[in-house]
């Protein structure tokens, strides 16, 4: 199965975007299952699929020990046999608002490496 942005763009609502030459940026700010995902600008607003834009997300290496102390304590005293399913939605959730690659979207060439920015 090929990967695709428009697969996983709900799940970074909000996140930056920007082109290959870094000219243009951007944020995610709506999608849409019928119309497809749209960016807006400073400037102008468009639709995402067909455009240059690409997220800018930050790999898991780059999680200060700040960012790590901070998801400990979501999880504390909990052992990871020991979390439910809400206490990893919550730590997924945390990630994605971070703007973490959490999919393998950077290698793939699919996001673009906010930390080589």
């Amino acid at each position: 199965m090929e990967n695709n942005f428009k697969d996983y763009a709900h799940l970074y609502l909000g996140c930056d975007l920007t082109d290959p030459t870094h000219t243009i940026k951007a944020k995610l700010h709506n999608v849409n299952s019928e119309t497809g995902a749209y960016w807006e600008s400073e400037v102008t607003v468009g639709r995402l699929e067909g455009s240059t834009l690409k997220p800018l997300l930050r790999p898991l290496s780059d999680m200060t020990k700040e960012e790590i102390e901070c998801i400990s304590r979501m999880s504390i005293s909990k052992e990871a046999y020991n979390m439910t399913v809400c206490d990893f939605a919550k730590v997924t959730k945390w990630h994605l608002e971070k703007g973490f690659d959490l999919f393998n979207l950077i290698e793939s060439g699919i996001a673009i490496d906010k930390t080589n920015l």
